[in-house]
């Protein structure tokens, strides 16, 4: 299974006002299973992190996609790092046989 990020996540400095644009290609998700005895089998947690330069300071930035049964997105969180969002990324669990560019 991995994880399929499509668009940019733009972010913004609530007190500049600045923007700052992640790109899918940006996110690089480490894996780990949280939980192996769910009743449909293991659930994994897929997990980004970013660290970006916007305002006066370093914001990190935190995409966690959880995976369960295995093949299926279950849910997904953002930590903005106090950023506000102004446009998500699409974010989608694929079997590595059925993407689309391979």
């Amino acid at each position: 299974m991995s994880v399929v990020v499509e668009g940019a996540l733009i972010l913004q400095d609530p007190e500049t006002g600045e923007q700052i644009a992640i790109k899918a290609s940006e996110l690089d998700f480490q894996s780990d299973v949280i939980d192996e005895d769910r009743g449909m089998g293991a659930e994994i947690a897929h997990v980004a992190e970013v660290e970006v330069e916007i305002g006066d300071g370093t914001r990190t930035v935190r995409l966690e996609v959880y995976e369960y049964p295995v093949g299926c997105l279950n849910h997904e969180e953002l930590d903005s790092g106090g950023l506000d969002v102004i446009q998500s990324v699409k974010v989608d669990i694929v079997i590595e046989n059925e993407r689309e560019d391979d």
